[in-house]
């Protein structure tokens, strides 16, 4: 290759320290600038998880700097260097929606005979939008393709596919144009055209295997222009049947070697082994010999079991118990584990049920689909309804939703369904909306009011004059769905769904002469809800990690289960393409450079497994069903006795019967603690016993035999002096403090009884204290006329300018002088983003007559100017004292009206209805009773205001909208049941009780005293 490019290429078997090499090298690199901002080293990672991880590492090293920009993906790394925006680019379920358009459109025209009468099935549309990336992805052209089958032999069958795969191909095509998209793929070009105006000093490509030809067109514009490339690869040792398992691997080295890339070695690894990642002799044997010729080896498997079981649900199971022996009795965390599926999908539900039943966090790194999502499912079957005319059953299913509020209203659901079977009894009279909403008149109740509420949308929805406009209504309907209860999950969905709608929202906006049809665009959204993905990821690390097995190939853990190693599942049965055959292939790309043949995939399934065995530092487990999920019969794959046949001595293995009776010393989960305490009882057939089960239910009660047999070791105060000091704790107490002693009494005695140190990161914290103060100089300094009727709100831009002006004045309080610069910088930006925040906020809920009066306003606070007495409460005779700062309270528009807001800086917390059920929530009824009862004013709401989010929760919503009836009925009730509620933590905090029985564990600065017993049964998985 012509330049001075210095291209590397790294090449050697797993756990060998490429990717810490790499780490090295970008870590040198960005250090040479000041803050790594100006660093023009980067590190290209095959996906985003991927990147994720190795942003991690170089944290690890202490790499001051954001040098996160720096760790992408390789289409990242193409759009910097061409200085392309990520707006023009067509997501996957914009693609498919228009390949469906396309496809529609050229059967109407009978131009695609070949997919006549089958335009209307979604996996056609699905397959041939794939077809069209990977052909893309190939840099062939729909000209390209015509030209190349043109000119092979052909058949009058293979003619009819070219003409309608080209048809729908050229219109797909059309659509983008018309809408100013683009692949990403048909900007390659500008690569040789134009220079980038900072030319890289440092590119490394760590984690791939293989590279389509539009990324090998990327990776030799890449290599003209950076001063240094890196590239590695994962291979072992070479040679007879191993051959075919490196193929893809071979490919892409020839392909670096002719483009100039020199092999060179790794710096010597300090290790009798020669390996970073492992030094057991068997899994080192497993790695160099897995489907060599080899002749078993004497070496003793004590570190790889196979564990077998009758299906899905007792693999797992097995799994888990094998899993916890560890844990248990081993210096291992939960993210120390990891399970390696060829497909997680067909394990997802009983792996989530499962290791919810023993009690294992577990992350699933697979994206789901939007409609797995319950909102988001309801939004669509709403959309069903209104795109369709609002048919009989489909409108009486939304009707029986939970979320809409109205599913338990038996009574009204049977009566409007005879109503619209009598009015449906005269064929003539077709049902629509309006005959919905004359029934639901007559039938009244919960229903009536849905349908009031779904016909107002339906309006509000076909009235919008804009797709921003419609997105919007969207994104609230959904929001309102939620019941002000937003689970992880929910508020994942909700990301996604406004991702996808920012989509369509520039899709119509580049559309040039297409004019925005309402009814039109709800149609088409509801087809790309189908296809949209989103994918959950908890705030807590310490967790079993799950990934298929592309997701893992960078990935490595001490101990490592792949599961599902059945025949047909993995290895994956290949088959042919459903839109181009090999055959196909082969009259296109004879090379089968741009175009691989489908049956070569088989080598690929060697390879990732070869990848998933050698993730294991420490332990390998193997584990298949011998039935599927059907129940039929189903043998193991052929990998399990490749690895059996390695050794002289096999791999011990364990198998797992249905409802297996565990010994009771070894019990791992309630259900099988209950089999074995029913068969101590009964004998054998104890399981079957008619009393069995009530008898170990009520065994297994708080207090009965778990609390006896296996939850030892609680943490207890026992010396009188000590029992005299909490004894004569009676407060005042703040509402942070029984919050923390409600969710862990034990975190409660770390904190406030022994002061000990925490590795809590305070910086949220200091952040958010910087807003605080910057609204409290605002709120108390404005000008009462400002303040009148949320006059500040009538100058938008002044409000911001005041804002950063006192926000510059806060900063003079605390400078953030003890942090990093760079970090300084990007927290002040923080700050100020809250602030524009909190300004879209009060826009959003301006309400004329609501007047600002009190900001940070001191309850029970002597040392402080201006505090209102502290808040007495009374229970049975008890009383205590409560004092802390109320946030904001504002007053109007009614007369003695009041309004409480709190504000949240950091991450969006749990809903108010979540923490109320897990009796966390105490803060807002506290201010509640302090406005009533100390301010005389009447409580209206009070609102959850997160500005980081620019989210508003209300209370007295939440309250309303309470379909499981466990919640106070009002604001009155909940203020009504904070005495008892403080009165009975009291009595916990004065009579010393320190146990461990977490709500939850996240962010628990204290995990390195903790006591806590993992037999224990908590709501959430722990650590």
């Amino acid at each position: 290759m012509k330049g001075m490019s210095e291209l590397t290429l790294y090449v050697s078997p797993p756990g060998t320290g490429k990717t810490t090499h790499c780490v090295d090298l970008f870590r040198a690199e960005v250090q040479r600038t000041a803050s790594g901002i100006d660093s023009r080293a980067y590190f290209v990672l095959p996906s985003r998880e991927h990147a994720e991880r190795i942003q991690n590492l170089v944290l690890k090293q202490g790499v001051p700097g954001l040098f996160n920009a720096h760790i992408l993906t390789l289409n990242e790394l193409f759009g910097r260097l061409i200085g392309a925006s990520p707006a023009n680019r067509p997501g996957d379920a914009l693609r498919q929606s228009l390949v469906r358009q396309a496809l529609s459109e050229a059967c109407a025209a009978g131009e695609a005979p070949m997919y006549a009468g089958s335009e209307d099935l979604p996996g056609l549309s699905r397959c041939l939008a794939d077809t069209a990336k990977e052909l893309t992805a190939a840099l062939i052209s729909p000209d390209d393709l015509e030209r190349r089958w043109q000119g092979r032999p052909s058949d009058p069958g293979s003619d009819l596919k070219r003409r309608s795969l080209l048809a729908v191909l050229r219109r797909y095509g059309a659509h983008l144009r018309r809408l100013g998209l683009r692949e990403p793929e048909d900007d390659i070009d500008k690569l040789f055209t134009t220079q980038p105006t900072a030319a890289p000093d440092l590119v490394l490509l760590d984690g791939f295997y293989h590279f389509t030809r539009a990324q090998r067109r990327i990776l030799e514009a890449v290599g003209r222009m950076a001063k240094r490339c890196v590239v590695t690869l994962t291979q072992g040792s070479s040679g007879g049947a191993r051959d075919e398992m490196f193929v893809y691997v071979r490919a892409t080295r020839r392909f670096l070697s002719d483009i100039g890339y020199v092999e060179r070695s790794l710096p010597t690894v300090k290790s009798k082994t020669g390996r970073y990642r492992t030094h057991d002799r068997a899994l080192l044997h497993l790695e160099k010999n897995l489907f060599a010729e080899a002749r078993p080896a004497a070496v003793r498997p004590d570190a790889i079991r196979i564990l077998s079981a009758p299906g899905h649900l007792e693999e797992m199971r097995s799994v888990a118990r094998q899993l916890l022996e560890l844990y248990r009795d081993h210096s291992y965390r939960y993210s120390d584990f990891c399970l390696i599926f060829r497909q997680v999908g067909p394990y997802d539900s009983a792996l989530r049920w499962v290791f919810a039943e023993y009690g294992i966090p577990v992350h699933v790194h697979e994206r789901r689909r939007l409609l797995e999502n319950g909102v988001i499912k309801t939004l669509y079957e709403i959309l069903g309804v209104y795109v369709s005319g609002w048919p009989s059953e489909a409108t009486l299913a939304v009707l029986g939703s939970s979320y809409l509020g109205s599913g338990a209203d038996w009574s009204g659901r049977r009566a409007l369904r005879d109503l619209m079977r009598r009015h449906a009894a005269d064929p003539s009279v077709p049902i629509e909306k309006r005959s919905w909403t004359e029934a639901a008149a007559a039938s009244g109740g919960k229903v009536a009011a849905t349908i009031e509420k779904l016909a107002a949308l339906e309006d509000e929805l076909v009235g919008a004059r804009s797709a921003q406009d419609l997105g919007r209504i969207l994104l609230e309907e959904a929001e309102r769905l939620t019941g002000g209860a937003q689970t992880l999950e929910d508020r994942e969905a909700l990301s996604a769904l406004r991702s996808l709608l920012n989509g369509w929202r520039r899709y119509y906006t580049g559309s040039g002469g297409r004019a925005f049809d309402a009814v039109r665009h709800l149609g088409e959204l509801r087809g790309a809800l189908e296809s949209g993905l989103f994918s959950v990821r908890p705030p807590d690390r310490n967790r079993v990690q799950v990934y298929d097995v592309v997701m893992a190939l960078p990935k490595e853990y001490k101990v490592v289960f792949v599961c599902g190693l059945s025949d047909k599942v993995f290895p994956r049965e290949v088959l042919e393409d459903p839109v181009l055959s090999d055959e196909d292939r082969a009259r296109i790309d004879p090379s089968g450079e741009a175009l691989a043949p489908r049956a070569l995939r088989a080598s690929g399934e060697k390879y990732f497994f070869y990848m998933a065995v050698t993730r294991a530092r420490e332990r390998l487990f193997l584990s298949y069903p011998s039935h599927d999920v059907s129940g039929r019969p189903c043998a193991p794959s052929v990998f399990v006795r490749q690895v059996r046949d390695l050794y002289t001595h096999p791999p011990e293995q364990t198998r797992c019967g249905i409802g297996e009776q565990v010994d009771i010393d070894r019990c791992e989960a309630e259900t099988e603690l209950k089999r074995s305490v029913a068969v101590q009882l009964f004998g054998s057939e104890g399981s079957t016993h008619p009393a069995a089960p009530a008898l170990a239910d009520r065994l297994l009660v708080p207090g009965g035999l778990t609390r006896w047999a296996y939850m030892p070791g609680q943490p207890e105060l026992k010396d009188p002096r000590a029992l005299a000091w909490t004894a004569a704790r009676k407060g005042p107490y703040s509402a942070s403090q029984l919050e923390t002693y409600s969710t862990c009494a034990f975190r409660d005695h770390c904190e406030r009884n022994l002061q000990l140190s925490s590795n809590e990161d305070k910086s949220a914290a200091r952040i958010g204290s910087l807003v605080h103060l910057a609204l409290e100089y605002y709120f108390v300094r404005a000008d009462e006329r400002l303040k009148r009727d949320s006059a500040y709100l009538d100058d938008p831009e002044r409000l911001l300018r005041d804002l950063g002006r006192l926000c510059d004045e806060a900063l003079l309080k605390d400078p953030l002088s003890d942090w990093p610069e760079y970090r300084r910088r990007t927290a002040i930006k923080d700050v100020r983003r809250m602030l524009r925040r909190f300004v879209e906020l009060e826009l959003r809920v301006r309400v004329i007559g609501r007047t600002p009066t009190y900001f940070e306003k001191p309850f029970g606070m002597p040392h402080e100017p201006d505090t209102l007495p502290a808040l007495r409460i009374t229970h049975e005779g008890e009383s205590a004292q409560l004092h802390g700062y109320l946030d904001r309270v504002d007053l109007g528009p009614g007369p003695d009206e009041a309004l409480v807001i709190d504000y949240k800086s950091g991450k969006r917390p749990e809903g108010i209805g979540e923490r109320l059920r897990e009796d966390l929530e105490y803060q807002l009824p506290m201010y509640l009773a302090v406005v009533s009862q100390l301010l005389g004013r009447r409580p209206s709401d009070a609102q959850l205001r997160a500005l980081r989010q620019a989210h508003v929760e209300s209370f007295a919503d939440t309250l309303e909208r309470d379909r499981d009836g466990d919640l106070p009925a009002t604001l009155e009730e909940a203020m009504e049941q904070l005495p008892a509620r403080v009165m009975a933590l009291s009595r916990r905090l004065r009579s010393g009780d320190i146990r461990v029985e977490p709500k939850t564990c996240k962010y628990c600065p204290y995990d390195a005293v903790c006591r806590y017993d993992r037999w224990r049964p908590t709501d959430e998985a722990q650590d």
